[in-house]
Formats: C-alpha cells, structure tokens, sequence
C-alpha cells in the first residue's frame, strides 16, 4: 500500500511540475507574441491598374505597344498577390503597322523583384509598305515576341 501511495505521489508531483512549466512556457509565450505583433503585417489588398510599353521593330516599320495589367497587390509590402486581367494592344506611334493580333500573354509575378509583374506577349503583327511611285503594297505578317517589365508597386 505504500509502495502504490508514494508512486502516485511521484506521479501527481510530476504532473504538476509538468504543468507548471507548460503554463510557464504558455505565459512567456504570450508575452514574446505581444511584444512582437507590431511587426507582422497584415495583408492589405488593393486593385491597381498599370501600365508597361515597348517598341516592336521590323525592316517595314516600327509600332509602340502598350500592356495593361490589372493585379491586386498587398498594399504594405507592395507584393503582388494575382493577376485579375493583362491586355497588350498597338498604342502610340506606328510606321507601316496596319495589325496587330494577340496569340498569347504569360506573366511571372514579382519578378525580378516584388511588386514587379514581369510579361510575355507573343502575337501576329502585319507591316505593309506602298511604294509612292509605283504604288504597289508590299507586306509581311509574321509572329512577334515582346516583353515587358511593369512597376506594380
């Protein structure tokens, strides 16, 4: 009888000490959480439109292009967390250009940096020159690749 008495003593002993330290543990805890919390961020979202351009070239002519991205990006750390929509299309100047068709866009996020929303776009631009004296139209459609960099932040 004494021998079961003093092993549940021990074993009570034990379990107190166990949760003593726990609760030790579980207080420090808190406190280290409290002490620490200004420092994490919490995700702020935002929907930003951008806007990225770059020149495609071709012995006919020469037109600017323009991509559009819409993106939500966390407002705090400027990350850019999804893409809702990227649109590539002829804008500005333009020498011998009369189409452009969009075949494709990729896109890497935050890339090369965060915040920054890196763009492939690939498509068929027509160029078309009509010679002023003899006034014949002469032509080239051919599959084009540009790429773009947009500052998201």
């Amino acid at each position: 009888m004494k021998k079961i008495t003093c092993i549940l003593i021990v074993a009570l002993v034990s379990a107190l000490l166990c949760t003593c330290a726990y609760a030790s543990d579980s207080v420090t805890g808190s406190l280290d959480c409290e002490e620490t919390q200004g420092e994490i961020s919490r995700l702020m979202p935002i929907t930003i439109t951008r806007y990225g351009s770059a020149t495609i070239t071709n012995f006919y002519g020469r037109a600017d292009m323009s991509v559009q991205a819409n993106v939500v990006s966390d407002a705090q750390s400027g990350r850019i967390m999804y893409v809702n929509y990227i649109d590539a299309y002829q804008y500005g100047a333009f020498l011998n250009f009369p189409n452009w068709t969009t075949t494709s866009i990729s896109k890497v996020l935050n890339y090369p940096s965060e915040g920054y929303l890196y763009v492939t776009v690939s498509g068929r631009a027509t160029w078309a020159y009509s010679d002023p004296v003899t006034g014949i139209t002469t032509g080239q459609t051919a599959n084009t690749t540009f790429y773009v960099t947009i500052d998201c932040r």
